[in-house]
């Protein structure tokens, strides 16, 4: 085993001086609720003020949202407890361009879908991010008036990979009074997407509850889809996707009963020319909601994965070989200890690749999202241990010289029986400077 140890300790160090390494970030602009001390106060104007290619790292603290318009930036949380009231958004990046953003929540404002990426030719790469709806709100005579909750992440012919998120679609509202509301409101979806190639690795998606009636005879709100899909690609591996249950109906004696509001399925295909993959994931429908009584029926119990037909991303031994998951902390800082994490089936073999570069890639003959780019560092891991986890501590290594930040791709491949290969669920991290 200290063998591994060492080998791990000289993949980093060489990664971090190999020569002819592609695009590190030229800056780090440090994003703090105070300012002060040449930071920013609020990630937007560090994102106005950045070059290409740069890093945003944000501390601890809640911030207002903000827009990255057709830039390439990594955009890192410094731990726990960065938030973003009114969420976040991506748009306009061109093919050469990409955007990774980790450790961070978005919170949605009233109307609003919290994670908005649109129209992006480059890809979009999120890790642990946690991003929640907004729940309903049916006071007609409001100008807040949106009676379903808004999804957690919207999503429009882009290209985007989520690992290990946590998005929760709002709650649509109740009817609780019926002189100011007219209305219950439907659940939110955890990720909508239109003419998009998502992947979902490792995430879990949960649809929002459909709002239920207690005043008066309306049907009860459809609860939201784990995953709604129009059109596109959507690809979810080792993922808990679960549909919101419908509202119930109300009864009222003069105007009589409610429907009750359907389930939300966990993935929602909407057009036949929607493709979906999935494996090795826990699925489940909402439940319909009851009905005020009769003669209205209670509302529909959709299945897991509903639509127009899907295809099962096909995985050897059901995922139960090979790598599953590698994870690092990030950000690491030189100089300071860290371990990398590998998660499989014991006796597996395993093949790390480590790069600076990522891309979002669906490759069906390697059962995943291809994520790490051309390797400039390999390590080979013969056999895990029984039971699957293997924990590979390391020391930071110092970067280049002029150099304050570098990006860190893993990502491993697990050789089949028949002699196939499978990737994981990868993991990015930025290494920092000791003084950042």
């Amino acid at each position: 085993m200290k063998s591994r140890c060492y080998s791990v300790r000289f993949v980093i160090a060489a990664l971090a001086v190999a020569s002819g390494l592609p695009a590190f970030a030229q800056a780090v602009l440090v994003v703090s609720p105070s300012g002060g001390s040449g930071n920013f106060s609020a990630p937007q104007a560090a994102i106005q003020a950045a070059a290409e290619g740069d890093t945003i790292l944000v501390k601890p603290g809640t911030y207002p949202s903000f827009v990255v318009n057709g830039k390439s930036l990594d955009i890192v949380g410094d731990g726990v407890g960065v938030k973003m009231n009114g969420g976040f958004s991506v748009r306009n990046l061109a093919a050469s361009q990409k955007v990774m953003i980790r450790e961070v929540e978005a919170i949605a404002a009233s109307l609003e879908d919290s994670i908005q990426i649109k129209n992006n030719l480059g890809p979009v790469y999120l890790e642990r991010v946690r991003s929640t709806g907004a729940n309903g709100f049916n006071v007609v005579a409001s100008p807040l008036f949106h009676p379903s909750g808004t999804h957690a992440v919207r999503i429009i012919n882009s290209d985007v990979t989520l690992v290990r998120c946590e998005l929760f679609g709002g709650n649509g509202s109740d009817l609780v009074d019926e002189i100011s509301a007219w209305f219950t409101g439907a659940g939110g979806t955890a990720v909508w997407s239109e003419a998009s190639t998502v992947a979902l690795l490792g995430c879990t998606g949960i649809g929002g509850r459909g709002g239920d009636d207690w005043e008066d005879s309306k049907d009860g709100g459809d609860g939201g889809h784990g995953t709604y899909a129009y059109d596109g690609t959507v690809i979810a591996i080792g993922s808990t996707l679960k549909g919101g249950k419908g509202g119930f109906g109300g009864y009222e004696v003069l105007s009589g009963c409610g429907y009750g509001g359907d389930g939300g399925a966990a993935i929602f295909q909407a057009t036949a020319q929607t493709h979906v993959y999935h494996a090795a994931c826990a699925l489940s429908a909402g439940k319909g909601g009851a009905a005020g009584g009769p003669p209205c029926s209670k509302g529909v119990s959709p299945r897991a994965i509903d639509g127009a037909i899907f295809t099962t991303l096909e995985q050897p031994h059901d995922l139960d070989v090979g790598v599953n998951e590698v994870s690092i902390p990030s950000p690491l800082r030189v100089g300071l200890p860290t371990t990398v994490t590998v998660h499989g089936k014991g006796g597996s073999a395993v093949l790390l690749r480590f790069s600076t570069e990522f891309q979002s890639k669906f490759s069906l003959p390697l059962s995943g999202i291809l994520v790490s780019m051309q390797s400039n560092v390999t390590l080979f891991i013969p056999e895990l241990p029984g039971t699957g986890v293997l924990a590979l501590p390391l020391m930071v290594p110092a970067l280049p010289v002029g150099n304050l930040t570098r990006r860190l791709v893993i990502q491993g491949w697990v050789e089949q029986s028949n002699r196939d290969f499978v990737v994981s669920t990868p993991t990015i991290a930025t290494i920092l400077d000791s003084t950042l």
